[in-house]
């Protein structure tokens, strides 16, 4: 029982870290129960019953989740039910969607500061936040070569057979 109890909180937090970082936190809840099922894969009706919500709000997340790259359809041998799996590249993948809308605020500041008059040293305020940028540039460069050589770890450990 207190298993349950651990896997139902781990369950909430994982969807309410998405949450936080602007995706839907049933997002986040579909990809923690995958993580935590046994087989790796999961039928849209167990993820209704395992998280009490209605068939239409599962099937739409899932829809997106499938669209983001996250999730992908297969069938289990002897099957004909739909089931859903984690994408080989799930996490790196959700790192970069988690750090999109970093992406969306930065550009939108970029934006809204060009409007911005100038301070009394007559100094643009575009001059610091060219500084920023080129702070979370050098983290997005990094980032993404360091998912992609992860993928690319991930690859040979599936064709390895590991």
């Amino acid at each position: 029982m207190e298993y349950d109890y651990e896997r139902s909180q781990f369950v909430q937090a994982f969807g309410q870290s998405f949450y936080m970082a602007g995706h839907k936190a049933l997002g986040g809840q579909i990809l923690a129960l995958l993580l935590l099922h046994d087989d790796g894969v999961i039928t849209l009706d167990e993820i209704k019953q395992r998280l009490h919500v209605s068939k239409g709000p599962v099937s739409q997340v899932v829809r997106e989740l499938c669209d983001q790259g996250l999730l992908q359809k297969t069938w289990n041998n002897g099957s004909r039910r739909l089931y859903f799996r984690l994408t080989p590249n799930a996490w790196s993948q959700s790192i970069r969607l988690l750090l999109q809308p970093l992406q969306n605020r930065l550009n939108s500041i970029q934006e809204l500061t060009q409007k911005l008059p100038l301070d009394k040293f007559g100094n643009h305020p575009k001059n610091q936040l060219a500084r920023l940028l080129e702070v979370y540039k050098t983290f997005t460069v990094q980032a993404e070569r360091l998912l992609r050589q992860t993928e690319q770890a991930e690859q040979r450990h599936i064709t390895s057979g590991g």
